[in-house]
């Protein structure tokens, strides 16, 4: 499959990206935008020739995706954007849960929490933001975005670098399984609010609760997410 996407924003590269970095960040934002989807199949030709590059960059920049668990390499198939059995599904969400919790508990005892706020706020007022202008699939982003800065503190403040990656392959995964829901099933004004709403909560916890609180907050949180995923795209 052919996917036209914009190929001159998708290479502009610092100097310290290599272009396979680059093609891979295209790849990603074209998943993210719902260009790809669970199942679609990532063409080496294809690709190498949408974004004038080599077929052994667009194999490298696939490879990084897997790496990162948007994609998955199938025998003798190809490399497709991943897709999760019901089973698969559940085990994304009960690890997510489990690893945010022990990153957050490790962030709250070795970064001061005013640092943590400052760098967890600003997603969160983003996400109110979009959610009451009504742009769902921007309010999705802000949400993701939350998890990605918890990987990123615990990764360059908290010192804990196998943490965080494992971190950001759980966050990704369930990412594409919140973009299938959205396909399936998409979210009302109110529940996008509703969901924002919790993550205000969350962050009050995060602020003024005490680790455990927020440990279990995090976690909670994630599950009630998985639990509501599972209902709509498993029946």
């Amino acid at each position: 499959m052919i996917v036209k996407f914009s190929v001159n924003k998708a290479m502009t590269h610092s100097t310290s990206d290599t272009l396979a970095q680059s093609v891979a960040s295209a790849l990603r934002q074209a998943i993210q935008d719902g260009v790809y989807t669970c199942g679609d199949r990532l063409v080496e030709l294809a690709i190498s020739q949408e974004m004038s590059v080599s077929q052994n960059t667009a194999r490298d920049a696939i490879y990084i995706l897997e790496r990162e668990g948007w994609a998955q390499k199938r025998a003798r198939h190809g490399s497709f954007v991943r897709t999760f059995t019901r089973d698969e599904a559940e085990e994304v969400y009960a690890l997510w849960a489990a690893v945010s919790a022990l990153a957050l508990s490790w962030a709250l005892e070795n970064i001061h929490r005013a640092r943590l706020m400052q760098n967890l706020q600003p997603v969160v007022t983003q996400a109110h933001s979009v959610a009451d202008a009504g742009h769902g699939h921007s309010v999705l982003a802000a949400i993701f975005n939350f998890h990605q800065v918890l990987a990123s503190v615990i990764d360059r403040i908290g010192g804990r670098p196998q943490t965080a990656e494992l971190l950001m392959r759980l966050r990704n995964q369930a990412r594409l399984l919140e973009l299938l829901r959205e396909k399936q099933a998409p979210r009302t004004l109110e529940q996008w609010q509703a969901l924002v709403a919790a993550y205000e909560t969350l962050l009050g916890i995060i602020k003024f609760g005490d680790s455990y609180a927020a440990k279990s907050a995090i976690r909670q949180r994630i599950e009630a997410d998985g639990a509501a995923l599972l209902a709509v795209c498993y029946r």
